[in-house]
């Protein structure tokens, strides 16, 4: 079992892990503002959109002030019941869809001239500073009030002020699946294309096979300057990477986590995700000038980050409320956990395993478990409601040291399989294979302190087995990690 993937165009880098990196830390982000409701966008004013059913909110957060705007009564008459904001502009345009029995149309709204009803298909996903919205269709200007007809080979994932648009399609699959493509690209003002990308799972004889190289685009963001972020999602136990473009003719630069934003000083904020776009586990911030990163997650839980301003403010969106965090700034937020130097040795329950029944192009998490990654599954299913082939496992946690020196982690795994220690990936035999044992390098542990740990695996077909080991220090034989020895994030 060990066919290989080639993926066309573009070919992903090993990722830089945004959890253990350059100056900055988590609590170097600190809380400048707090309020009520789901926000959706963030812009240079430090003014936040936030939505309801059937009227949408800009806050803004310098004053506190809350402009709240519902359905006027001309359109209540006509029949229409919701309202959905979209996007705002940093000129406060503000872009989403009406909708009533009959379906949805999009709109434009300013202070100044109120709601005005766009043509349908050519607004309503994302507006810029010029009052410019795009939809499926193409674009509708404010000024004119004109339409442009653009013919978009995919979904619209970001608009700039410059007018250019962003693009990924779904997955294309030939005749006789596995096999098919993606694209994701940059389209100008008046459709010319600017980037193209073109992502290719050939099939082979009808035998899926799994690499890195199986990633398809999920999300792809671009600032004014015409930078461009590829994003893509978990797929099986894949951790999310995004690709950076600087410019046509520079080479990618890999960014750990799905790309949700970027500024036009370089700084992005992602999500790392198992399911698509709609589970975020982590939020990670990146310096593409300065090559500064930080996991934001453990201060932050598991609520998306959804936007970065030019100011480097970023916008938590926590279902209910929300949050923005700067660096430099504000009130750091409170660890979530004590330090390890003040938890009790040996009391671990296990690391957190996620259970993803898997597609080729898209994964399921089915269930969430504590335990001690140990299993020989032969050619059973590996919990209820899942197959017994085509699945992954992600666990996650820390692994404590019962005495200070040398450590190695070996695991037993049938078939792929990589383990990242503190950010360190240890082992890495991520191809389909038989049963095979992989070991790691030394890694020194200082008794009693926990360490940082992932185990991501995946079967394709047929027997499954996944077991980690560890040899202590002064001992001849690997033997299993006590359960003891294992915590949940």
């Amino acid at each position: 079992m060990n066919h290989s993937i080639r993926r066309s165009v573009v070919a992903l880098a090993a990722l830089t892990v945004c959890s253990w990196a350059f100056a900055l830390t988590a609590s170097d982000f600190g809380k400048v503002y707090e309020g009520a409701g789901s926000a959706v966008d963030l812009n240079n004013a430090n003014q936040v959109l936030v939505r309801d059913t059937a009227s949408f909110t800009i806050v803004d957060t310098a004053s506190g002030a809350r402009n709240a705007v519902g359905l006027p009564v001309d359109l209540v008459l006509a029949g229409y019941t919701t309202l959905k904001a979209n996007d705002l502009s940093n000129a406060g345009h503000v872009t989403g869809f009406i909708g009533n029995a009959s379906g949805s149309v999009p709109f434009l709204w300013t202070a100044a001239a109120g709601f005005r009803l766009v043509p349908s298909g050519f607004g309503g996903l994302f507006v810029n500073d010029s009052g410019v919205t795009v939809g499926a269709a193409g674009t509708w200007s404010s000024a004119t009030g004109t339409t442009t007809a653009l013919s978009i080979p995919g979904t619209v994932r970001s608009f700039n002020n410059a007018g250019q648009i962003g693009y990924v399609s779904g997955f294309r699959g030939y005749v006789g699946n596995p096999g098919g493509y993606s694209l994701a690209g940059v389209m100008g003002p008046s459709g010319e294309t600017l980037r193209a990308w073109r992502y290719e799972v050939p099939a082979l004889g009808g035998v899926p096979a799994i690499s890195d190289e199986f990633l398809m685009p999920d999300n792809l963001v671009l600032n004014d300057a015409g930078a461009v972020l590829v994003g893509f999602a978990g797929v099986k136990a894949y951790s999310s990477s995004s690709q950076l473009y600087l410019g046509a003719s520079t080479a990618a630069s890999a960014v750990a986590g799905l790309a949700v934003s970027l500024n036009n000083k370089g700084q992005i904020v992602a999500q790392e995700s198992g399911d698509a776009l709609y589970s975020p586990y982590c939020g990670c911030y990146a310096d593409s000038v300065t090559g500064e990163t930080a996991d934001l997650s453990k201060v932050w839980g598991i609520s998306p980050l959804v936007r970065i301003n030019d100011s480097g403010v970023i916008l938590q969106d926590k279902g209910s409320a929300f949050a923005l965090y700067q660096a430099g700034a504000g009130t750091p937020p409170s660890p979530a956990e004590p330090p390890p130097s003040v938890i009790p040795l040996g009391t671990g329950s296990g690391l957190k395993g996620q259970y993803f029944q898997s597609g080729l192009f898209a994964n399921t998490l089915v269930t969430t478990r504590v335990e001690n990654p140990d299993f020989d599954w032969g050619t059973g299913k590996p919990a209820p409601g899942m197959r017994s082939d085509f699945f992954s496992v992600k666990w996650t946690g820390y692994v404590q040291a019962e005495e200070a020196g040398v450590y190695r982690l070996r695991t037993l795994s049938d078939d792929g399989v990589r383990v990242t220690v503190n950010g360190q990936k240890v082992i890495d035999h991520w191809k389909s294979h038989s049963a095979a044992t992989d070991t790691s390098a030394d890694i020194v542990m200082e008794a009693g302190k926990r360490y940082d740990i992932s185990i991501e695996y995946y079967d394709l077909i047929g027997r499954a087995v996944m077991r980690l080991s560890w040899l202590k220090p002064g001992a001849v034989d690997f033997t299993a990690i006590p359960t003891s020895r294992l915590y949940q994030p």
